[in-house]
């Protein structure tokens, strides 16, 4: 076996390439930062997962090597990069078709719908076992 050989035969890194690119990413990240204090209205999170989007690209080109690489491994990082972008959408889609639990969030968490805390006792006939209809209570003194 040949000493010499590197075992993944890759051209190394050059250290100009990787300042270029720390200081590319660095403008990057100052974008994501002013986009915070910038009123874009709804374009402040499509211009933010755009530069997050970039940001990812230019690291799996360089530093993962996909420019030297052969295409299978290009073909598996862009399906892996696909998949996460699926799954992010699955994610947020979720998330946007929750009803809104802001209602539950403006009293204390121990309210009920019915503005009762879970302390009181519920109205419930003790002899009949009836109370309110459709009132479940959820603690009974026996």
């Amino acid at each position: 076996m040949n000493q010499n050989a590197n075992d993944n035969d890759l051209p190394p890194f050059k250290p100009t390439g990787a300042i270029v690119l720390w200081l590319v990413l660095l403008v990057l990240l100052g974008i994501t930062w002013a986009s915070a204090y910038v009123d874009l209205g709804p374009w402040n999170p499509v211009v933010n997962i755009g530069v997050a989007v970039v940001k990812a690209a230019l690291i799996m080109w360089f530093f993962m090597h996909l420019k030297e690489t052969g295409s299978n491994t290009r073909i598996m990082a862009i399906g892996a990069f696909f998949w996460l972008a699926v799954l992010i959408t699955i994610t947020l889609t979720d998330y946007q078709t929750r009803p809104d639990h802001s209602v539950y969030t403006e009293g204390s968490a121990t309210d009920d719908t019915a503005g009762r805390r879970e302390a009181d006792p519920p109205d419930v006939d003790a002899e009949a076992g009836e109370g309110e209809p459709g009132v479940v209570p959820l603690l009974r003194d026996n």
